[in-house]
């Protein structure tokens, strides 16, 4: 009987390790498919704002300086700059390429991001990022744009509230035994970085998919994600090498672990 009872349990791991490497498998045609379309939207997207540019800087040649037009038209010039800089961050995300991959120490990134993308929200922020975070090897604009994302996820989950805390922790964790660290990550020193809300939470039926292409549970309506964000940031963390664990409840809120792979400077 107790052979058999092993035998049943080996069994049933082998399903559902083939089941989980089968998800994987699709997620990852899935992001495939992502960034051949996601370039593809960027070239185009890119060429608009070409046109946009020339005719902001026709009307500032005919607007003089006093005009309160003018001041108008230099912000719209700001808002295509900033245009400019995402849609070159998706033509090197579709890439499959990080052009500019450095060794940053992610305190300051995380903390400045989380400030300016709250800004006057009512919400705030409660740190606690350790004083000896190891350093991380990445392209520095899409890691800000990855807790940016999440963080305004935070912010639309707790739409419905005036004011409210997200908590930012970020530790070194050295990951060793199969059973302490996420399926897809290799042992090694990583730096976890957890964004916990005190949102609305997502239902167990979800909480598969949030990374899932086009998938989004906002409501139909002018503020409606179109479910690209979580997974370019998906996208994003698994190219360096990491991983984002969810883990979620309806009404008890939400947080987003993050793990990426860390540099560690022996001391001399």
């Amino acid at each position: 009987m107790k052979n058999r009872i092993v035998g049943v349990v080996s069994n049933t791991r082998d399903i559902t390790e083939r089941k989980r490497l089968e998800a994987e498998a699709m997620k990852a045609r899935n992001l495939e498919s992502l960034g051949v379309l996601v370039g593809g939207i960027a070239h185009d997207f890119n060429n608009l704002l070409q046109g946009l540019l020339g005719n902001l800087t026709l009307a500032k040649m005919f607007t003089p300086q006093s005009n309160k037009a003018f001041q108008v038209l230099e912000n719209a010039e700001q808002v295509y700059r900033l245009a400019t800089m995402l849609t070159s961050q998706l033509i090197a995300f579709s890439s499959g390429g990080f052009s500019h991959l450095i060794n940053i120490q992610p305190a300051s990134h995380i903390r400045e991001v989380v400030t300016s993308t709250l800004g006057d929200s009512g919400l705030v922020a409660e740190f606690d990022l350790a004083n000896d975070l190891w350093l991380i090897n990445v392209d520095p604009a899409q890691f800000r744009l990855v807790i940016k994302h999440i963080v305004l996820n935070a912010m639309d989950a707790m739409s419905l509230r005036s004011d409210g805390k997200i908590k930012v922790k970020a530790t070194n964790e050295p990951l060793r035994s199969t059973a302490e660290k996420p399926p897809t990550l290799a042992p090694g020193n990583y730096v976890k970085i957890s964004i916990q809300d005190q949102g609305c939470g997502i239902s167990s039926e979800d909480l598969p998919r949030i990374f899932d292409p086009y998938f989004s549970t906002k409501q139909p309506g002018c503020q409606k994600g179109i479910g690209l964000g979580l997974a370019l940031c998906d996208t994003i963390i698994r190219k360096q090498g990491g991983a984002i664990i969810v883990k979620s409840k309806p009404d008890k809120g939400t947080t987003f672990h993050i793990h990426l792979p860390a540099i560690v400077i022996a001391a001399k």
